[in-house]
C-alpha cells in the first residue's frame, strides 16, 4: 500500500509528497480504520433530522419569494429610471 507521511518543501515553497519506502510506520501513525475511531468519522456522527420539513420548507420558500419579489420591483424602478433619464 502506497501511503504519503511526509512533505517535503521545495526552496519555491511547494509541497512535495514523499514516500515513506521502508517498512517503519511513522510514530503516531494510525490505520483508517483506527483514524475513524478516533475522529469519530461515521454515518453514525451525522445530524438526525428533526421537526416538520414542510415548516422549514415553508420558512425558506417565504425567504426567498421575499428576494424574488424585492428583486423584481428593483428591477422595474431601475428599468423605469434609465427609460425615463434616457427617453427625456
Amino acid at each position: 500500500m502506497l501511503v504519503f507521511h511526509y512533505y517535503l518543501v521545495t526552496p519555491n515553497l511547494i509541497s512535495v509528497p514523499v514516500r515513506c519506502m521502508s517498512a517503519h510506520v511513522p510514530e503516531g501513525h494510525m490505520s483508517p480504520k483506527d483514524l475513524v475511531k478516533f475522529t469519530g468519522a461515521n454515518f453514525d456522527n451525522l445530524p438526525v433530522p428533526a421537526g416538520s420539513w414542510q415548516e422549514d420548507y415553508d420558512k425558506h420558500q417565504k425567504k426567498y419569494n421575499m428576494q424574488l419579489a424585492v428583486g423584481v420591483v428593483l428591477t422595474v424602478i431601475t428599468w423605469t429610471f434609465v427609460s425615463i433619464s434616457l427617453f427625456v
